[in-house]
């Protein structure tokens, strides 16, 4: 299976590239990305919680939206640095469903000096479409 994701630059922001032969992998890669971005080589803590999300979106672009806004508030609100995921996901009917287990570690002070702070997922270019072969995603974020 071919996924990946890659930063790319933005006027005043930055934002990323995702791919991959699945939905549930480009979800998890943008993900993984948006993580990066905010550290790109977060603290090995032996405690971690995890979270399940379930979310239902009426096309790939909006789901990417919610998936990524939804971690990037508990990562605000909780003070938690979200380290890794898993996402399942795929078409039901005429709505777009996923199901995620995000993995969070503590945000020290350490860390918090280290991060990056994202404080939005924008809706400027943002995409997630399949082109036949494969999934491919963009999105920027507000820095």
């Amino acid at each position: 299976m071919r996924e990946g994701f890659e930063e790319i630059s933005h006027t005043a922001d930055t934002g990323i590239r995702a791919w991959s032969d699945t939905l549930s992998g480009a979800l998890t890669m943008a993900a993984k990305g948006m993580f990066t971005l905010i550290l790109a080589d977060p603290p090995r803590s032996a405690h971690r919680e995890r979270e399940s999300l379930r979310l239902v979106a009426q096309s790939p672009a909006d789901l990417l939206h919610a998936l990524l806004s939804e971690v990037l508030f508990m990562h605000a609100v909780r003070r938690v640095l979200p380290v890794d995921c898993a996402v399942t996901a795929g078409e039901d009917g005429a709505a777009w469903r996923c199901e995620a287990e995000i993995d969070f570690t503590e945000m020290t002070a350490d860390v918090q000096a280290q991060a990056t702070e994202i404080k939005a997922v924008t809706w400027h270019g943002l995409m997630l479409d399949f082109d036949g072969t494969s999934w491919k995603g963009q999105v920027i974020f507000d820095t």
